[in-house]
């Protein structure tokens, strides 16, 4: 019989062929291993504590800023990028609020300038950013639409903003401003619900005193708040005279003496401008500072939302649709009212803000508007809950 011929040709093509797409395979998988790595960076802390380094978990190298102000990689070795390669972290995260006093019915206000008012309004002025400092449940509270300042205390009592480069400066100054704050539920016996907002370096409590923010030592009721402050500004006049003996000292003491002076100023301005934010609206009785000190830290978007239906069973292909202008629902979502949400122990009441008016549901299942206080309409109470066969609520 005839022998039958053997494949070798194929079976060497078959072969080769495996073994491009094996290394075709692994190159692949090298290629996604190293881009995951190029974007991988780890922390180390800078010499003496100054600062981050960002290096690449792929290289090794630190990220660095040369001369020309280019972003560049940079190895430990590489002379003259001491200062390029240390970077300063900053949290810009956390929960924005509104930072009002129910007593007085007022929020707290931040402008451009970092000066600090009591005010009506409820706009980004007034909203504040929360942000967590990783010291022992202590935060930082800073305005969203300055985020340059943050709100810092004197051991005098006084209530200012301070930048962030001044804040790390002075976390462990016990004599000077502090920017750090505990956020603690108001005990029992305090008047109102709400929080109180405590300096960590010196223990007092945030206030309002004749219209201006102040913090207050619970211990002592601040009888001698303004003995405190004078004695610190003698302090400080003491011991620039002591100390001038030279140039060098009399020119810091004169820098310092006029810091001291623009300080008193602003303070002076912010006073003024905090005094006349509630002169009109300024009641029979003055409410005494150690009634100021419960502060209600609310949303800032005020529980305010869009409702949109997002299925439609019998028309999948048809847009979600909002609501509004109400009684509509429209997929023009410039056209969508905003609803906002008031809680109630056992239901919300949906409150359309721009027409100041409650939805309210008759015993017949009709959709109206109300201005009735809805304390007195049970038809404007709803419950929310979340559905178990489709997403949304």
């Amino acid at each position: 019989g005839e022998e039958t011929p053997t494949p070798t040709a194929n079976t060497n093509n078959n072969a080769e062929e495996e073994e491009e797409i094996e290394d075709e395979t692994a190159v692949a998988m090298n290629s996604t291993t190293s881009q995951k790595e190029d974007r991988q960076w780890c922390f180390v802390r800078g010499a003496h504590g100054e600062g981050v380094l960002l290096k690449s978990l792929r290289t090794g190298d630190n990220l660095a800023i040369d001369s020309s102000g280019n972003v560049v990689l940079a190895a430990d070795d590489t002379p003259g990028t001491t200062s390029s390669v240390t970077w300063d972290m900053e949290c810009v995260t956390g929960e924005l609020c509104f930072l009002s006093n129910p007593s007085l019915e007022k929020r707290i206000r931040c402008d451009m300038a970092g000066m600090l008012k009591l005010t009506n309004a409820w706009k980004g002025w007034e909203v504040f950013r929360i942000m967590e400092t990783g010291n022992h449940h202590y935060v930082k509270i800073s305005s969203w639409m300055h985020s340059q300042w943050l709100l810092c205390s004197t051991a005098a009592g006084d209530v200012t903003c301070c930048s962030h480069a001044a804040s790390l400066l002075l976390e462990d100054d016990n004599n000077g401003r502090c920017s750090l704050w505990a956020i603690e539920k108001s005990p029992k016996g305090e008047s109102g619900q709400g929080v109180i907002i405590r300096s960590k370096a010196h223990h007092r409590l945030l206030s309002v005193k004749d219209g201006e923010l102040k913090t207050y030592n619970p211990d002592t009721g601040d009888e001698n708040e303004e003995t405190t402050e004078a004695s610190l500004i003698a302090a400080q006049q003491s011991s620039s005279t002591d100390s001038s003996s030279s140039s060098k000292q009399w020119w810091n003491n004169s820098v310092r003496s006029m810091n001291q002076s623009m300080n008193q100023s602003m303070r002076k301005v912010q006073k003024r401008l905090s005094q006349s934010s509630i002169k009109d609206d300024e009641k029979d009785t003055v409410i005494p500072q150690k009634d100021t000190l419960v502060w209600q830290v609310e949303a800032a978007h005020r529980q305010t939302y869009y409702f949109i239906n997002v299925n439609n069973d019998k028309n999948p292909k048809q847009q979600p649709r909002s609501i509004g202008p109400f009684p509509y629902a429209t997929p023009n979502l410039r056209q969508t009212d905003k609803i906002q949400l008031k809680r109630t122990a056992t239901s919300t009441k949906l409150y359309l803000t721009e027409k100041e008016q409650y939805i309210s549901c008759s015993p017949e299942g009709n959709i109206t508007l109300v201005h009735v206080d809805p304390d007195d309409d049970q038809n404007t109470e709803w419950i929310m809950e979340k559905p178990s066969f489709q997403e949304g609520g």
